[in-house]
């Protein structure tokens, strides 16, 4: 879901490196909002 959104920016114009921390620091968020709306 995230990296779809990302993907559809414009992401060549961005340095890998970039992207790849962006897309953790997405996911790291995400699975904190999951964890937290399931307790």
């Amino acid at each position: 879901m995230f990296k779809t959104a990302l993907l559809e920016i414009k992401v060549e114009e961005l340095p890998s490196s970039l992207v790849e921390e962006a897309l953790t620091q997405l996911e790291e968020k995400g699975k904190e909002l999951f964890a937290s709306s399931n307790l």
